[in-house]
């Protein structure tokens, strides 16, 4: 996991096979769902001088309403 200091870091973390996906700012949780356009939240980044980093989901237990609600305690990930 990649950490820059002093950049703004917008992480989605997807659940494909649950059509999930969870939105981090600065570790903390701010949105949580189905359907998450990927581009519009890229732009949305790069125009705020920030990174956007994408993740999978990979422990059942942490999806589907159930997920941490910081990025820091996900103990299933992987980056995309």
């Amino acid at each position: 996991m990649e950490v820059k200091i002093g950049v703004n870091i917008i992480r989605q973390v997807f659940a494909p096979d649950h059509d999930w996906s969870v939105l981090y700012f600065k570790n903390v949780k701010i949105w949580e769902g189905h359907s998450c356009e990927s581009e519009n939240i890229r732009k949305v980044s790069e125009a705020l001088s920030g990174v956007f980093l994408q993740y999978e989901f990979t422990d059942e237990n942490e999806i589907d309403g159930c997920t941490p609600d910081s990025f820091v305690h996900i103990r299933g990930i992987k980056e995309l």
